[in-house]
């Protein structure tokens, strides 16, 4: 049997849709800016308008900062004078945290994993730039931002498609209370300055569809520019805002499997209305 060409494109259509829902509402939302705040909630982000969503609670308190490794979702938490951070693994499905090690390091508030699986962390305080083992979450110090005046991490880090590993970075000094946007030497640690970003308190960042963009402290989504470091808000929304990430692009064969999948069954259901 011939399906009428209306059929098909609805069909399409159909198949489309269920698609998006199967990757939002039912499990982890792809290619989509997740944020957490200060009390342990996760969320999605709308990058049009800033818009949040909450997933749910970690059960975890200062979570400084996310990252995703493929699918994977890994956070750290701030410590005090008396103990250290904390490595956890974050179910991005139900928001529901696992601790997996203790950092020995108590002012870790950024946080990101390159393509090849290594996972890196950097200070507030200190500047400190260091790895963490996925598998034991062991920690090993590679360097220091070395900001001249003073200064370290403002909050988060993240690669962009050059393989550039980009940084807010805070100053001691300036006259007014902006962050700036940085790209991180991954054999030093040392940050070289591209410009101030023009707002304070950026601790997120992510890439998303080849733009960089930025969460503040105060509820604003920035779009930073990789050249000047200058950002402009996008969106804004009531969350005190501590840490960002983006989630994966689903590789080919996952949209294959999937579109084929939900296809079928669209096919069926069209099928069985035909021979009523």
């Amino acid at each position: 049997m011939i399906l009428p060409s209306k059929k098909i494109s609805g069909l399409l259509i159909i198949t489309a849709f269920l698609f998006c829902a199967t990757t939002s509402a039912f499990g982890l939302s792809y290619n989509t800016l997740y944020m957490e705040d200060p009390s342990g909630n996760l969320y999605t982000l709308d990058n049009t308008t800033g818009a949040a969503s909450l997933v749910g609670d970690i059960g975890f308190q200062l979570v400084t900062d996310i990252a995703f490794g493929g699918t994977t979702l890994y956070g750290i938490t701030l410590g005090s004078s008396t103990t250290y951070g904390a490595f956890i693994e974050i179910n991005p499905d139900t928001a529901e945290g696992t601790f997996k090690s203790d950092l020995g390091f108590i002012d870790m508030n950024a946080l990101v994993v390159a393509a090849d699986g290594t996972i890196y962390a950097a200070g507030n305080d200190s500047g400190n730039f260091i790895t963490i083992d996925p598998n034991t979450g062991d920690t090993s110090k590679i360097g220091n931002y070395s900001i001249a005046g003073g200064g370290g991490s403002s909050g988060d880090l993240a690669f962009g498609d050059d393989g550039k590993l980009y940084a807010s970075v805070w100053k001691v000094g300036q006259t007014e209370d902006i962050d700036f946007l940085a790209t991180i030497d991954l054999v030093t640690g040392k940050a070289t300055e591209i410009g101030a970003i023009g707002y304070a308190n950026v601790y997120g960042l992510g890439f998303k569809d080849g733009w960089l963009y930025g969460a503040t402290s105060t509820g604003n989504l920035l779009t930073i520019d990789t050249g000047s470091g200058a950002g402009t808000i996008v969106g804004s929304n009531t969350v005190a805002q501590w840490g960002m990430a983006t989630s994966p692009v689903p590789e080919p064969a996952t949209l294959i499997l999937t579109l084929t999948g939900l296809g079928m069954i669209g096919l069926a259901r069209i099928r069985k209305r035909f021979q009523k």
